[in-house]
């Protein structure tokens, strides 16, 4: 690992999309490891992208890090190719420099939050990516792997529980199943639908069944933030797309 301190000129600016000129602290991590192609370079910053064995990793990991770069008006990029390791730059504003002439975007951090979270997935993964993320916002979370586990867990009226983050499609009892005997349970209960596909009707019925919010997989901090924010804040039902839009 190397740091220092670098000026970037409107010129390299130019040829690099998404890196701004100005004064920067440079941060570059090297490792001689197998490398990656073009494709895997495509993707690597996408929330949920491993090239990992199932079981060996979120793929959330370089997400959150592209996340909280961005979050501090910095940049982060990667050079690589296959069987010669790689290399990550973060470019983050030098604050000693007074202004920063970095970003003219002013960006947010995550909503951070409180209160209990259910998250119910048949992907391990998928399900601990999610807890990652809502722990480092603020609330308690449980993950559980298929419906009926999520169904005992709110069965126990003692155990208060905010919001379920529901999977649709899941074996032994799908999403609409277990959401039907949640709020047999629990009239009141707030759900929100998380999917790879689009919303469609079945989707549609269950927001006329009383569903809350609708995410689609692959979502970022900032979306899952943003819509675990305003289910929990709002009383009556609303309707949210993943893409922090309220519809």
């Amino acid at each position: 690992m190397q740091t220092s301190n670098e000026t970037v000129t409107p010129e390299y600016a130019s040829r690099v999309p998404g890196l701004c000129a100005g004064d920067y602290v440079l941060i570059r991590v090297t490792d001689t490891g197998m490398g990656m192609s073009l494709e895997t370079q495509r993707h690597i910053f996408e929330p949920f992208f491993t090239t990992k064995e199932q079981g060996q990793g979120t793929g959330m990991g370089l997400a959150m890090v592209y996340g909280i770069v961005k979050n501090h008006c910095g940049y982060i990029g990667v050079t690589s190719s296959p069987g010669c390791g790689t290399t990550m730059r973060v470019y983050l504003p030098d604050a000693s420099c007074g202004t920063l002439k970095t970003s003219p975007v002013q960006t947010k951090e995550p909503s951070h939050g409180t209160g209990h979270i259910v998250v119910v997935d048949d992907e391990k993964d998928v399900g601990e990516a999610a807890q990652a993320i809502l722990e480092f916002l603020g609330y308690q979370v449980t993950v559980v792997l298929n419906g009926k586990e999520a169904v005992k867990i709110c069965q126990n009226l003692a155990v208060p529980v905010d919001v379920v983050l529901l999977d649709m499609v899941m074996p032994e009892m799908s999403g609409a199943t277990c959401f039907e005997e949640l709020r047999a349970i629990r009239p009141d209960l707030k759900v929100i639908l998380c999917t790879g596909y689009d919303r469609n009707h079945a989707v549609q019925d269950l927001f006329n069944q009383g569903v809350v919010g609708f995410i689609q997989k692959p979502y970022d901090v900032d979306e899952l933030a943003h819509t675990c924010q305003v289910v929990l804040k709002n009383d009556n039902p609303v309707e949210i797309c993943g893409t922090g839009r309220v519809s």
